[in-house]
């Protein structure tokens, strides 16, 4: 549900979307799409978004990556791995203005 709520908040806003179900998919859908910014929950199916970044950040193609980690409920040791690993945070519940000034703000350093 958040998944389509964040994409119609963006593709309202003029930003072209691409979604994934899981870790997993999202790393094949951003080899294939290098997209100019990455948003990843914390708390995703199969990889979390921690690993998801983890990886991402492994690979010279999508190092640098600007990305965005949204969560409701991340422990402190998760905050502290994302930020470590260059992750921008936006709590859960935000609003579409938030979201979109976090997304226009990463596109722009990207």
């Amino acid at each position: 549900m958040i998944r389509e709520l964040v994409s119609r908040i963006l593709e309202d806003a003029g930003y072209h979307v691409v979604t994934a179900e899981d870790g997993l998919e999202a790393l094949e859908l951003i080899q294939e799409w290098r997209p100019a910014v990455v948003i990843l929950d914390v708390m995703m199916p199969g990889l979390d978004g921690i690993e998801t970044m983890r990886r991402l950040r492994g690979e010279p193609e999508t190092a640098a990556l600007p990305i965005l980690l949204v969560t409701a409920q991340a422990s402190s040791a998760e905050l502290r791995q994302g930020r470590e690993l260059g992750a921008d945070y936006l709590r859960k519940p935000f609003s579409a203005d938030d979201l979109c000034a976090r997304v226009a703000g990463l596109a722009t350093t990207s």
